[in-house]
């Protein structure tokens, strides 16, 4: 039984479970901080976009102006 246990020196500590717990719970909020951010960008983007698209379509509809008279003829 001696030798089972001979690999480990009796000065180390071990990793307890509080301890790992700590770990866990930092690795929770850096993605909780992560996934924020990252959904803000796209939101952003989005957004972004939209105006770009919305700002397009005005322009393109209202190219067409009429100048002088129109004369309509029904068939």
């Amino acid at each position: 039984m001696k030798g089972i246990f001979s690999i480990f020196r009796k000065d180390e500590k071990a990793f307890t479970g509080l301890e790992s717990a700590i770990v866990l719970t930092a690795f929770v909020v850096v993605a909780a901080v992560f996934s924020y951010v990252v959904l803000g960008a796209g939101i952003t983007a989005s957004d972004t976009a939209k105006k770009t698209i919305d700002e397009g379509v005005k322009k393109t509809t209202s190219s067409l102006e009429l100048a002088g008279g129109v004369i309509a003829k029904g068939t």
